[in-house]
């Protein structure tokens, strides 16, 4: 990373004890078992890479799980690193009277701003000082940032440690530390280290130079949480310039895909179309929307399907958009209810003034016939 600068490790929503609600109780059991190794994995990682710092930027754990073997993980954790580890706490995290934070018998390497409002630790060996601040309770509404204190400090690197919403949109608020492009641009410091949002994302400031980032979730947690997961390895370089890599660290990957389902004859189709495309992450959770148009005699059951591809993938949840397909001019030339409502809907379609308005309108359509032709409406 060019001349030898400030060289930190940044992490931040861990999540340790994450409730994973939507999986079956043994792969709950699983992830959060994940969760705990990952977190190991990162700080041996860490470890290994000399840094001189790491800062962790909130939500190592979600509060009400907290027990002592978990901040006994913790702590073996932290303790692996042999350089300053800064830290603060999250929404997620809070440091509510009874949390297992302020009883805490921290490594000696390890200081967490305990303190309401911002705090400076001066690390004189790093020439560097780091500004933070922790979260007292759940919620924080106030544009924190606005109100950093002056850092008349002579170190050479500054850092600013916080947990927030960021967004380029004005104005902005947030029950969680509420940051716009402007007042992160303005904080005269080298690096906003980031925690709240679980991707990856870097923040340039208005020459292009990276201002700040979100490091993500070591390990991903939900399907909003796309894409390679980790932490963070930064330098600040002599000239205050900032480089930041992501280093992939997650032992399981969320992926989101459409599977178009369109001319299958049998559902043996579908779960072949299907099959084809979940060949690229095997160990990983994959939520499939089922698109295209379907011939309205199939049954589109999805129990039979996850039953026939469960062994394929660590978890895998299915939707529709399916449109199923009548043969409406044979249907128009039966006498009675269902060519009356037919020729109807069709009305309906042709006055829609939207595209949005015409789909919505054929698939009342289709369930309407599913309705009169089969006695039942299907899940599409």
């Amino acid at each position: 990373m060019g001349v030898r600068g400030l060289r930190f490790a940044h992490l931040g929503d861990v999540h340790l004890g994450s409730g994973f609600t939507y999986l079956s109780r043994e792969q709950r059991r699983m992830r959060q078992r994940e969760l705990q190794q990952t977190f190991t994995r990162v700080m041996e990682e860490i470890a290994l890479k000399e840094v001189d710092l790491v800062l962790i930027s909130g939500d190592l754990l979600e509060y009400d799980m907290a027990d002592k073997s978990l901040m006994r993980l913790i702590n073996d954790g932290l303790a692996m690193v042999h350089c300053p580890v800064v830290m603060i706490a999250g929404n997620h995290d809070p440091l509510l009277p009874d949390s297992p934070y302020l009883t805490n018998s921290w490594p000696e390497n390890v200081h967490l701003f305990q303190e309401e409002g911002w705090q400076v630790l001066h690390l004189k060996d790093l020439n560097a000082a780091v500004v933070g601040l922790s979260y007292q309770v759940p919620e924080d509404k106030l544009p924190r940032l606005t109100s950093i204190p002056v850092l008349d400090d002579p170190a050479a690197y500054k850092i600013v440690l916080v947990h927030g919403s960021y967004s380029e949109i004005e104005p902005f608020s947030s029950p969680y530390i509420p940051i716009t492009k402007e007042q992160l641009q303005k904080v005269p410091v080298d690096y906003v280290a980031l925690g709240h949002y679980h991707n990856f994302q870097i923040i340039h400031d208005a020459s292009g130079q990276v201002k700040g980032c979100y490091p993500g979730s070591p390990e991903p947690l939900d399907f909003s949480e796309t894409g390679l997961h980790g932490f963070v390895l930064g330098e600040i370089l002599p000239n205050n310039e900032v480089e930041i890599q992501l280093v992939p660290m997650s032992k399981r990957q969320y992926f989101n895909r459409t599977v178009d389902i369109s001319g299958s004859r049998v559902i043996q189709d579908i779960r072949d179309r299907i099959q084809s495309v979940i060949t690229e992450g095997t160990d990983d959770l994959w939520s499939l929307e089922l698109s295209g148009e379907l011939d309205a005699d199939i049954n589109l059951d999805f129990d039979w399907l996850l039953e026939e591809l469960k062994e394929q993938v660590f978890f895998m949840r299915l939707r529709s958009q399916v449109v199923p397909t009548y043969n409406l001019e044979e249907l128009k030339k039966r006498p009675g209810v269902v060519a009356y409502f037919i020729s109807y809907m069709e009305g309906v379609m042709e006055q829609a003034e939207t595209d949005s308005a015409r789909v919505l309108a054929r698939k009342a359509m289709n369930t309407g016939l599913d309705a009169l032709l089969k006695g039942e409406v299907k899940k599409r």
